[in-house]
């Protein structure tokens, strides 16, 4: 039994017996050394890095742009014959000039028809818009990208299936400095290029997690909100108080590529729905609808090309000058073989607001939510002069009975 106990203390013993312990970690004092050398080093670099850009940076970038010395333009907003519309407001880092000019145009529409002055929400077309994208992306398994852009007769498609809401009650989560999109569409296409590469096409899962992104980045689309002292849903809303009807207006364009007189697709990215509802009209007949329709009161919203040198947006003045071509060339021929070398592109959504005539010409007063429309003594509008709609616009919303 001794025997036991010594055996049993000796192994206690052992057992408590340890040759492992902890330390500080060893830092390499070479190492050490030589990596501050390395960064003194790059921070040389990257000093000598900076001053490059930094001068880069401060040299002067020249665009071209066509002076308006010579040319009889209005000298202020206040010789238009303007229509009812809410101030301009720039639409931040965001590519929805269509969203702002189809919303601008209910507004005038509403106001003009029922004399009520309602500011809609912009990002719930927007929102509605990337989830109508996402899906077709879903339904035609990654075939059609997820573009930014879209149309002002997109606006009445989405107006129709989802309805319409106040900004008061949907803002979209604008920052201080204005909207931006951004990181929303760089998440949404990393999502759908999830769904591509893993081969998932599940429509319902995939639409609930495209909603959730869409929530985060502009918010939730309410389901009810309160108007007035009643509460609407953004469907109910847009038929009861808004009453606006689409059908009562018709998208026109003018272009070879198709015959006169039928509706046709508008054959620019932007529409991506391939929708079909465009009356092709020669160009005499397209101008000459949206003068009609100005000079009978309605505002017009189109889109086309500003890229040109006589897209002046310091004067804030779009012409052609005849540097581009003489005004009495302008015709079918000029305009389609712009639009066929693509120097006249589908660029941007923009609302006539006002007309007046200057000694025989028209001039087009136009509300713009671009950025580079504060650039000028007139912030937020263009002076747009007949020619350059004949020439450089693509498309335009009139009422339909302008066109029969």
């Amino acid at each position: 039994m001794k025997k036991l106990i010594i055996l049993f203390a000796m192994c206690s013993f052992i057992l408590a017996q340890t040759t492992l312990n902890y330390k500080e970690k060893y830092h390499d004092p070479v190492h050490a050394k030589i990596m501050e050398i390395r960064n003194l080093k790059q921070d040389a670099e990257n000093k000598i890095t900076e001053e490059i850009r930094d001068a880069v940076k401060d040299e002067q970038e020249y665009t071209l742009f066509a002076s308006v010395e010579g040319i009889e333009v209005p000298t202020s907003i206040d010789v238009f014959q303007a229509f009812f519309h809410f101030p301009p407001k720039h639409q931040g880092l965001t590519s929805s000039c269509w969203a702002h000019t189809g919303i601008s145009f209910i507004e005038t529409e509403v106001q003009r028809l029922q004399g009520k002055e309602i500011k809609l929400s912009v990002m719930q077309i927007v929102y509605c818009d990337y989830l109508e994208k996402a899906k077709y992306y879903i339904e035609t398994r990654g075939e059609k990208d997820l573009r930014r852009g879209s149309e002002v007769a997109g606006v009445f498609r989405i107006a129709e299936e989802y309805g319409l809401i106040p900004e008061a009650n949907y803002a979209g989560n604008p920052t201080a400095e204005g909207f931006d999109t951004g990181l929303l569409h760089d998440e949404l296409r990393a999502y759908l290029d999830h769904v591509y590469e893993n081969n998932f096409w599940d429509e319902e899962i995939a639409m609930t997690a495209i909603r959730a992104i869409l929530d985060k980045h502009l918010g939730k689309i309410p389901e009810t909100f309160a108007y007035r002292g009643k509460d609407y849903t953004p469907e109910s809303f847009y038929k009861k108080v808004l009453k606006f009807e689409p059908k009562k207006y018709t998208a026109i364009q003018s272009t070879l590529a198709f015959p006169f007189h039928e509706y046709t697709e508008f054959p620019f990215p932007d529409n991506w729905w391939h929708g079909k509802e465009y009356y092709n009209l020669p160009v005499e007949e397209f101008y000459q609808a949206i003068v009609k329709a100005i000079k009978n009161g309605y505002s017009v919203p189109i889109g086309g090309d500003t890229s040109e040198p006589g897209f002046n947006r310091y004067a804030g003045i779009a012409f052609i000058p005849t540097a581009d071509i003489p005004l009495e060339y302008i015709d079918q021929d000029a305009r389609e073989y712009r639009i066929n070398n693509e120097t006249t592109g589908d660029d941007h959504a923009i609302h006539i607001v006002g007309y007046v005539q200057i000694n025989g010409v028209d001039w087009f007063l136009i509300k713009d939510s671009s950025r580079t429309a504060y650039q000028s003594s007139h912030p937020g509008y263009y002076y747009f002069r007949g020619d350059y709609i004949k020439l450089k616009m693509l498309n335009a919303v009139v009422p339909t009975d302008f066109i029969k």
